[in-house]
């Protein structure tokens, strides 16, 4: 906890201490219990190697991201109900790390094995996965635009988008900030074909939402302002017959 703390307020060098001394007391603890402490080890693990992975050290990311990964598979054999969203985060902490490293094939592999646990953890508990499910559909459609899959990437995105504007619903303070960015990745993805209309749209409603939340929290949410603001002059303006002007680019 003391390490987590640390890590939240960016005192990297004092949370790597405080983590490295909690695993291996774990990992003492674990040799005389090992059904107590085994998933202390690998929660450890997964602190460590997101630490690890924020300061680039991916070898030793992806070395604790394996290794409690293995833990979180042996635990789920025993007790699915509670370990596999384990599973699930895991996986998509060691595909963030293979996207990182540009690792694209071994990334996709995990976000989709996450994907997939994540579908049928929120058939039984909608309130708690959908959200999980949004957040492995973005990423997993960014890694589709990356490698120019546009339909699986638009699949993806409206799907996401879908997720949070049904979310923004019940609790609007917390995602509607996801819809605004997800209505910016499609309109990006529009103007990448040459969709400019439903690109616009999706900007302008992107650029609405954002300049709301700047309003209460600018320092926050003004360079997404700027940010969607400069997608719509990328555009071009609108010619008098309903078409955008293509402008050329330099």
């Amino acid at each position: 906890n003391l390490g987590r703390l640390n890590r939240d307020e960016n005192h990297r060098a004092e949370a790597r201490k405080a983590f490295e001394e909690a695993l291996a007391i774990y990992r003492e603890a674990v040799i005389q219990n090992p059904d107590v402490f085994r998933p202390n080890v690998a929660a450890t693990l997964g602190n460590l190697g997101l630490l690890n992975r924020a300061e680039n050290r991916n070898a030793e990311a992806r070395k604790n991201f394996v290794e409690a990964l293995a833990i979180y598979r042996a635990l789920v054999v025993q007790n699915p109900d509670v370990f596999r969203p384990n599973v699930a985060a895991t996986l998509g902490n060691l595909g963030g790390l293979n996207a990182k490293e540009n690792r694209k094939a071994k990334a996709r592999k995990a976000f989709v094995e996450a994907l997939g646990i994540y579908r049928a953890l929120v058939v039984q508990n909608p309130d708690a996965y959908r959200p999980y499910v949004a957040q492995t559909l973005d990423t997993l459609g960014l890694l589709n635009r990356a490698e120019n899959r546009n339909a699986e990437a638009r699949t993806a995105f409206v799907e996401t988008l879908d997720i949070y504007r049904a979310l923004a619903t019940q609790n609007p303070d917390v995602y509607r900030p996801d819809v605004a960015q997800m209505l910016d990745n499609l309109g990006r993805l529009n103007r990448a074909e040459n969709r400019n209309a439903e690109a616009r749209t999706a900007f302008v409603e992107a650029l609405a939402i954002y300049r709301e939340l700047a309003a209460r929290a600018p320092a926050t949410y003004q360079p997404r302002v700027q940010r969607v603001e400069g997608n719509l002059r990328d555009l071009g303006p609108v010619s008098p017959y309903g078409r955008t002007r293509y402008r050329r680019r330099t």
